[in-house]
């Protein structure tokens, strides 16, 4: 537990810096059906906190009670699942998996309207159903919001077995879930041409490490999502360069 109560599962990265453009360059990679690989992802990238067990996958009530009435902002097990995944798996890593799978929906719908494609597509089996683009436009900024509104001034109450309870306020402590909501924010507010790398095919921004080592481009244009790529693109390049002479 944090200092705010919220469960926090175990195997995640303490709180610390987020990789840059997370949000669009790992997460829509990410099969969220394998929990493996949600568990793998939540080690490398950032503690998720349950804050409510209830909220994404089943919604609640009006009187705060636990419904099985999925919330409208859910993506359900079922859409990911064809087995009850909580008979096999503990600790809740398919709630787990339910909101990364939102927020890689959100990713996907972001890499798609960046790239002047269509993404009706993306939103299969939300409720309600999306039939136009501008359906699916509206739920990506009504989703989106819904995530950022984690981000605001709120009083906390602290407990403790040996003082009772005293009160906190300021900023919550944000989880992974809550920072790739603020990385799509950032995105979607710059407004920067989306590109994709010429040797690994990864969406990206901005160049990782373009500060320290300078932009790796050809003919003024950045053509590689980070330094590693543009040395192994460059190491091919040559390997293929040497084959060929060889064959003259």
């Amino acid at each position: 537990m944090n200092v705010f109560g919220e469960l926090l599962l175990e195997g995640g990265a303490p709180y610390g810096p987020v990789d840059d453009e997370l949000a669009i360059r790992q997460l829509p990679r990410l099969d969220v059906t394998d929990l493996d690989q949600v568990q793998q992802f939540v080690a490398d990238h950032g503690a998720v906190s349950l804050k409510d067990p209830f909220d994404w996958a089943f919604g609640l009530d009006p009187d705060g009670s636990p419904s099985r009435r999925p919330r409208r902002f859910s993506v359900e097990w079922r859409h990911l699942f064809d087995y009850d995944p909580l008979l096999e798996w503990p600790n809740s890593w398919p709630s787990v998996a339910v909101r990364l799978a939102a927020v890689r929906r959100l990713s996907q719908h972001y890499i798609r309207r960046a790239s002047d494609q269509n993404s009706i597509d993306i939103w299969s089996g939300a409720r309600p159903p999306i039939r136009a683009q501008l359906q699916a436009d509206d739920r990506f900024v009504e989703e989106l919001n819904n995530g950022l509104s984690q981000f605001h001034l709120r009083i906390f109450t602290k407990r403790s077995s040996a003082s009772g309870q005293e009160s906190e306020w300021g900023l919550a402590r944000h989880d992974l879930i809550d920072v790739l909501h603020l990385q799509l924010w950032n995105l979607v507010v710059e407004s920067l041409p989306l590109r994709q790398c010429d040797f690994c095919g990864v969406d990206f921004v901005r160049q990782a490490g373009r500060a320290q080592h300078g932009q790796y481009r050809t003919s003024g244009e950045v053509l590689y999502c980070s330094r590693r790529c543009a040395r192994n693109s460059a190491q091919r390049s040559y390997r293929e360069r040497k084959r060929a002479e060889k064959k003259v």
